[in-house]
């Protein structure tokens, strides 16, 4: 698979942030496993949503 560029993970600030990162960090690992063993050449995590609430606690996990 040499044509694959980018594996894409959406998830809203309040998902990533109730299950205490558990979800978060093994969604974190599926991407590298794409980049690694699939073959893709990036991968990308996009976190919407409020930020006044939740990135903290993302950013001191």
């Amino acid at each position: 698979m040499d044509e694959n560029l980018v594996v894409i993970e959406v998830k809203s600030i309040k998902r990533a942030t109730e299950n205490n990162f558990v979800q978060l960090k093994n969604d974190i690992k599926k991407l590298k496993e794409f980049i690694g063993n699939a073959g893709y050449y990036r991968g990308i995590m996009f976190i919407f949503g409020n930020a006044n609430r939740g990135i903290r606690e993302i950013r001191e996990s």
